[in-house]
């Protein structure tokens, strides 16, 4: 993958990949069907989330799930499901990449309001307060 890259580099064995085709199905053509079936909804899944990298973000999530269905087994009931969730992941992470470096929201100023108070996230939604002064 290029330096540039949304995802890190990831290689996988083929001992890895043949382990998530037989959880895919039993019958190695048909494996390799919902194969293709599962990697072609991930790529519009990038693809409507405005991913440029659409199939490097699939390679990379097919991989993960390849690794962790080798390492799991039959922990991993439903393949397909599972790797949505990772797309989830690999989505979020190449995000975050895309943006850069965040700065924490202790650099931020609060927004003022005309009565002095300002709103805040305490875990329960947001909520008005008075800014204490001196």
């Amino acid at each position: 993958m290029a330096p540039n890259s949304p995802v890190p580099e990831s290689d996988l064995t083929a001992a890895q990949f043949d382990a998530l085709l037989r959880r895919l199905d039993t019958d190695r053509n048909r494996a390799g069907e919902k194969y293709e079936e599962v990697r072609w909804k991930l790529v519009r899944f990038f693809q409507w989330n405005s991913c440029l990298a659409a199939e490097e973000l699939v390679d990379e999530t097919l991989n993960r799930v390849a690794e962790r269905v080798a390492e799991r087994g039959d922990e991993i009931s439903d393949v397909a499901a599972f790797a949505w969730g990772v797309a989830r992941k690999v989505r979020l992470e190449a995000l975050r990449k895309a943006r850069g470096p965040e700065e924490g929201f202790e650099n931020c100023a609060p927004p003022r309001f005309a009565g002095g108070g300002q709103f805040c996230c305490n875990g329960r939604g947001l909520d008005r307060h008075k800014t204490r002064t001196g």
